[in-house]
């Protein structure tokens, strides 16, 4: 049975991930499965409640899909921050 999906294109699953409480999350799905929706969200979630931008690390399979969560981050977020950290499990964060 598939879930259903909201106004803001998360599913009951989904919007669990966005609020789930603890500081550490996994989240995995097959390709367009919704999970750059879900880091999305619960980084602009957590951003909301206090936590500085600078002080969320999140990572993405590939440097595109980096550049482009980093980007939807940015368009988002009106606060001032340092740096967003979106990387790639390979990716050397001095390069950045």
């Amino acid at each position: 049975m598939l879930s259903k999906v909201t106004e803001d294109g998360l599913t009951g699953p989904a919007r669990e991930a966005v609020a789930h409480p603890g500081p550490s999350l996994l989240i995995r799905g097959v390709a367009g499965s919704g999970k750059t929706l879900v880091l999305r969200e619960r980084h602009l979630r957590l951003v909301s409640e206090g936590i500085g931008p600078e002080r969320i690390a999140v990572l993405v399979p590939s440097a595109a899909r980096a550049a482009a969560l980093r980007d939807q981050l940015q368009l988002r977020i009106s606060a001032g921050y340092e740096e967003i950290v979106v990387l790639t499990p390979v990716e050397d964060r001095k390069s950045v």
